[in-house]
């Protein structure tokens, strides 16, 4: 069984069967006006380099293996995860820079963390991205794309469950 904990803003914390903890986008809390997360992880993922989405200090066990920005297949403790460069605006990055979407294989579930994506998905990536079982998508629209557009990616993608983040702060 799969555990899932949000954390505030686009931080969430996944616990799988054998305890192992993972962490998408943390933030420290005090800059975005929250709590910090009350999480410590063996795996830290953070899709881009904002202060809002890479304390990866807060919640990071010590000897955590951690994955900020970072495009490619890794096997992290032995669960798959894989990261797909996208962009935090509708610009190719030239307004906010880089996004990376993780997608985590755990348990036999598959999820995916857009991060701040900031456009809708192109069909290159839905290729690329398969099956997803649980969908972590931002609807904020400041900084991120907004609520019509996350409907879109939605529909694209199709996960089994979409969990909303991103908003409200």
């Amino acid at each position: 069984m799969v555990l899932i904990k949000w954390h505030g803003h686009a931080c969430f914390e996944v616990i799988d069967s054998r305890g192992r903890s993972i962490v998408f986008d943390p933030h420290d809390g005090t800059s975005i006006g929250i709590s910090p997360p009350r999480a410590k992880a063996d795996i830290v993922l953070s899709s881009h380099k904002h202060f809002d989405h890479d304390a990866v200090s807060v919640v990071a066990k010590p000897g955590a293996k951690t994955l900020v920005e970072k495009e490619g297949v890794f096997d992290v403790n032995g669960i798959r995860v894989e990261g797909f460069l996208t962009y935090h605006d509708k610009s190719m990055g030239a307004l906010r820079g880089r996004n990376v979407v993780y997608k985590v294989e755990v348990d036999g579930l598959v999820l995916l963390h857009l991060g701040d994506l900031g456009h809708v998905v192109t069909e290159d990536l839905l290729e690329k991205l398969g099956s997803i079982d649980v969908l972590f998508v931002p609807v904020g629209g400041t900084f991120t794309i907004d609520a019509k557009e996350a409907v879109t990616v939605v529909e694209s993608i199709r996960p089994r469950i979409a969990i909303p983040m991103h908003y409200k702060i």
